[in-house]
């Protein structure tokens, strides 16, 4: 489900009123239109230009009874640029959500990473214990592979969209050692 960011300030935002006034409408109804009209083009023009779509389009998705010269008048009260941009759609239209998507990607992707990392166990050795270890253990909490599935490495893989190296990068830089990553993944068959 796509949304949009919505502020407090549109509920007394001058371009509305303009637009109000324009079309004779009351505020709240013209609110209405042109939240309609962006949660509209959420779904059908992401980066927020409307200028393909026609005026007859564009009064049905603001959800409009009659046709008016929506384009026009939308760029008269400034909600639209002369390109047929919706003003400010990049910082307040469609950014948080992208954010939103992309937060809730990573999110996932580290659950994902944990669960399987079900596999893989801390060992007891303390840091302290690592003097006879090369420089590179003792900077790192030393991982180890117990056992690998291959289900579980191309679940993983598939996570990175089948990119093999940038899988390898994230379990290096998550501790592990690059010849147990390798091994893995010879394990896996990949």
């Amino acid at each position: 489900m796509a949304w949009i960011e919505y502020h407090t300030a549109l509920r007394d935002h001058w371009k509305i009123q303009r637009l109000a006034d324009k079309t004779q409408l009351h505020y709240a109804q013209a609110l209405g239109h042109v939240s309609c009209l962006w949660l509209w083009v959420v779904d059908n023009s992401p980066k927020g230009n409307v200028m393909r779509f026609t005026n007859v389009e564009l009064c049905r998705a603001a959800r409009l009874d009659s046709e008016i010269p929506l384009k026009k008048l939308l760029k008269d009260c400034e909600l639209l640029d002369a390109k047929g941009n919706i003003k400010d759609w990049k910082k307040h239209g469609i950014k948080l959500l992208l954010s939103s998507r992309k937060r809730v990607a990573e999110h996932r992707k580290r659950v994902t990473l944990q669960k399987y990392n079900g596999n893989v166990t801390e060992t007891s050795t303390s840091l302290s214990n690592l003097s006879n270890q090369p420089k590179k253990a003792k900077s790192v909490a030393k991982l180890d592979f117990n056992y690998v599935k291959k289900d579980n490495v191309l679940n993983l893989l598939k996570l990175f969209n089948n990119d093999k190296e940038s899988l390898k990068r994230h379990l290096m830089s998550m501790g592990f050692y690059e010849a147990r990553v390798i091994e893995a993944f010879e394990k896996a068959g990949i």
